[in-house]
């Protein structure tokens, strides 16, 4: 999606969900976090947010 002059963006939770059910994965199956990482401060680190000073996060799919 463009976001300005050279500018682009790229909804991540929109493509991984189509991933998913190009996969095979029913769409009851996918849940998608509404937690934005950049606005949760006490939540989350965020490298852009915080200019490089960030610890360590992981992320993880599991199937049933």
């Amino acid at each position: 999606m463009p976001r300005g002059e050279g500018k682009w963006g790229l909804d991540l939770a929109a493509a991984n969900r189509r991933q998913l059910l190009e996969a095979g994965i029913a769409g009851d199956n996918i849940s998608v976090s509404e937690q934005c990482v950049s606005c949760n401060p006490d939540l989350f680190f965020s490298y852009r947010r915080d200019q490089g000073d960030t610890g360590r996060q992981m992320g993880f799919i599991m199937l049933k």
